[in-house]
């Protein structure tokens, strides 16, 4: 088993990117969920689950592009 990830850093910029594939949006979601658990954002896991399946699978179904990118801002 593999350590931990350690939290997210203050002022760092995360970006996931991956192939416009129909895993994509499950492999997008769960990095979401992932970076905002670490990063002590419990509260919002439900709502940027959703929101971020949302909107990845709108980007696969709905665009020709080959790459999908889901770049968080913090708030």
């Amino acid at each position: 088993m593999s350590p931990p990830a350690p939290p997210p850093q203050p002022g760092a910029n995360y970006r996931f990117s991956g192939p416009n594939l129909p895993s994509t949006v499950g492999l997008a979601r769960h990095w979401v969920v992932d970076l905002l658990h670490v990063g002590g954002c419990s509260q919002l896991l439900d709502r940027a689950e959703l929101c971020t399946s949302e909107v990845v699978t709108n980007a696969h179904v709905h665009t020709t592009s080959s790459a999908i990118t889901v770049d968080p801002v913090p708030a």
